[in-house]
């Protein structure tokens, strides 16, 4: 969405209007605008990036609810498997991949 703001910003203006309140995707939209309009009071965050990920398990086990998951591909199940902790190699691809969307937010908001 901010790369097809901006584009949208090389030939015409576009303009961030925010309200009350803007989180994360105001945010993010507005970063990719040539003007922003806020109201004096307007509380605005997001700086960054959140990831997790449950580990459902022992509560499936507690609640007598059984699920299977077939999947093809070493990552296949790198978000669908929530009853199980990741493999090791998961692990570093979901924190490389976390880094990643941080890094990728991070420079967006440098050169906004």
């Amino acid at each position: 969405m901010w790369r097809e703001i901006r584009l949208l910003a090389d030939s015409k203006p576009v303009v961030a209007s925010k309200a009350d309140v803007a989180a994360s995707g105001g945010y993010y939209t507005a970063m990719g605008t040539g003007i922003i309009v806020a109201e004096n009071l307007t509380l605005t965050g997001s700086i960054g990036v959140v990831t997790g990920k449950f580990n459902l398990g022992k509560l499936y086990e507690k609640i007598g609810f059984n699920k299977e998951i077939i999947s093809r591909g070493r990552y296949a199940e790198l978000t669908a498997a929530e009853q199980r902790p990741f493999r090791p190699d998961e692990a570093e691809l979901f924190a490389k991949s976390a880094q990643n969307a941080y890094k990728q937010f991070r420079d967006k908001a440098a050169f906004s």
